[in-house]
């Protein structure tokens, strides 16, 4: 995919020590990796996708640096890491979601990006319904991947809450491995299908990037 169809609205955000959950203590600075599904079987989940974007930004959830890596029929380095850079880029275009879901290979890219990070604590947070169907490393490598690298990783599987019988159940086992994957890397996944949970979650998240262990 082209970085011109990427599927993201974001306001212009500075990337600050503030916390959401306050009773927190201000931790080590961290490096942020976000992998992105942009794949097809996210398109009607993409608004509640960029609300958790939007938030989690927007509240300073993420100090210090931040990249953004795309994965669709692809992965794709959308922003990388940089000491004077305070921004995301904001992308004008609609909402656009297509094509299949190489999402292992964009969370192995994502590994890549986060380990190149300036602060000693890094975190790789993915955003996605789970689905995959053209990937080159498999789920068992990824996970070696992220350990190998001592990286914190946090999930935000996302869902619709109204679906067909048989769309609910690919939807429940995306997310389920999801959820798996998380448990086996020691980190932590969040399940998310309504907008009235996206404050709670993006505070979670932004309490779960500094805490000490993985």
């Amino acid at each position: 995919m082209k970085r011109s169809t990427v599927a993201v609205f974001l306001m212009a955000f500075s990337v600050g020590n503030v916390s959401v959950a306050q009773q927190v203590e201000p931790a080590t600075p961290i490096s942020v990796g976000i992998v992105l599904d942009t794949s097809g079987s996210m398109r009607e989940k993409m608004d509640l996708t960029r609300q958790v974007l939007s938030e989690l930004l927007k509240d300073g959830n993420l100090p210090d640096e931040v990249a953004l890596i795309e994965a669709s029929d692809e992965p794709l380095v959308l922003t990388e890491f940089g000491r004077d850079a305070d921004r995301l880029l904001a992308y004008g275009r609609p909402a656009e979601t297509r094509g299949g879901s190489a999402l292992m290979d964009g969370v192995h890219l994502g590994v890549q990006v986060t380990s190149l990070g300036r602060n000693e604590r890094k975190v790789l947070l993915l955003i996605s319904d789970g689905g995959d169907n053209g990937s080159s490393y498999t789920a068992l490598e990824v996970e070696n991947a992220i350990r190998g690298a001592g990286i914190r990783m946090l999930v935000v599987g996302v869902g619709t809450p109204i679906v067909e019988e048989n769309e609910a159940l690919r939807e429940l086992a995306g997310r389920a491995s999801l959820g798996q994957m998380a448990e086996n890397v020691g980190g932590r996944h969040f399940d998310l299908q309504y907008s009235l949970d996206v404050s709670r979650i993006v505070a979670e998240l932004g309490a779960a990037m500094r805490a000490s262990a993985l």
